[in-house]
């Protein structure tokens, strides 16, 4: 009987034993509630209280249904331009927690474990813009504003690819092999250049138009950017541009609106961007909310209207690698299959 009670404890143990390892290993990395929905949006937002014009920046994050809108790193500096890694284990951001000037941070993508990786405003640099990741997730581009440079996520291997002029708001291709830029060294323009730094050439050269913040598609086949629209009230549009130079096409004319700072979601069929529809601050730079729309602008919906008063600009977006509970799967079938890539 004794022998029967000891093995009856003896599996209890080792069934609650396997029950905790099994939850341990299935629970998912704790991220801000009502977030666990597939596609996440992380963009900054500028309102008065900041050191730096008046304006503080923050990042928030929110789901692409415009729920969860959660501020990631709320505290007294300003941080700013906000990018995923692809492999979505962590956020690059610039921020000027040890300035004066700014430097590139990683955290993780629920606002913890903030870590420094350049100290550039040792040297007088500031990062400048928004980096952009390597599609292996192992190192980052971003400008100091003059050069192009390129660092691993762990701050080693710190080199320059594109030097002299003004040369800001780098772009990764999706294969890796080419940087889109912004040169000012005579007009604004979007220049691409191969990854070692060779072979740099014009893709976007309007005289008398500057050009700013190139993005990716997924696929690599276009970019899109916005411009100074010399025919637009507004004065900023966004358009699409094959990456041979063919295919130009303003996707935001229709608006009396400055759009600015596109970002592809990852299924290529649509753009998410800052703009001052609406806003009680038009004419701000980005000012107002993130929206979405269509490849070809059309569908565009607010994501951030209850926050006129800010300006919500540079969002950038990723699909969240934190997959639902099972007991919460149903009807999520197209999401849970993306999620699990």
């Amino acid at each position: 009987m004794a022998g029967r009670r000891a093995a009856i404890l003896l599996s209890t143990v080792v069934f609650f034993a396997a029950l905790s390892f099994n939850a341990a290993i299935a629970t998912p990395p704790s991220f801000p509630p009502g977030l666990v929905r597939g596609e996440l949006i992380y963009y900054n937002s500028d309102h008065p209280g900041g050191p730096i014009g008046g304006l503080q920046s923050e990042i928030f994050v929110i789901a692409s249904d415009g729920t969860g809108k959660t501020n990631l790193t709320n505290n007294p500096a300003s941080d700013a331009n906000p990018a995923v890694a692809p492999d979505g284990s962590a956020v690059a951001f610039v921020s000027d927690r040890t300035g004066p000037g700014y430097d590139l941070w990683l955290m993780d993508p629920d606002g913890s474990n903030p870590r420094q990786v350049t100290t550039l405003h040792s040297l007088g640099f500031s990062v400048y813009g928004r980096p952009a990741w390597s599609p292996d997730s192992k190192k980052i581009v971003f400008s100091n504003g003059v050069d192009i440079m390129i660092v691993n996520s762990d701050g080693t291997g710190l080199h320059t690819i594109v030097a002299g002029g003004l040369n800001r708001e780098p772009a990764w291709s999706p294969d890796g092999s080419t940087i889109a830029y912004v040169s000012e060294s005579q007009n604004r323009e979007i220049w691409l250049v191969d990854v070692t730094g060779a072979n740099p050439r014009p893709l976007v050269a309007i005289p008398g138009v500057a050009v700013y913040q190139p993005a990716w598609a997924p696929d690599g086949s276009k970019i899109a950017f916005t411009y100074d629209d010399p025919v637009s009230p507004s004065g900023r549009d966004i358009a699409v541009i094959n990456v041979d130079g063919t295919g130009f096409e303003n996707i935001t004319s229709a608006y009396d609106s400055a759009d600015v700072a596109p970002v592809w979601f990852p299924d290529g069929e649509r753009i998410a961007f800052g703009s001052d529809r609406g806003s009680t601050t038009p004419g701000v730079v980005g000012g107002g909310n993130i929206w979405v729309m269509n490849a070809d602008g059309s569908n565009p919906i607010n994501l951030t209207a209850d926050s006129l008063e800010d300006a919500d600009t540079n969002p950038d977006v990723t699909l969240n690698k934190i997959c639902p509970p099972a007991d919460h799967s149903q009807g999520q079938g197209k999401f849970r299959a993306r999620c699990a890539r």
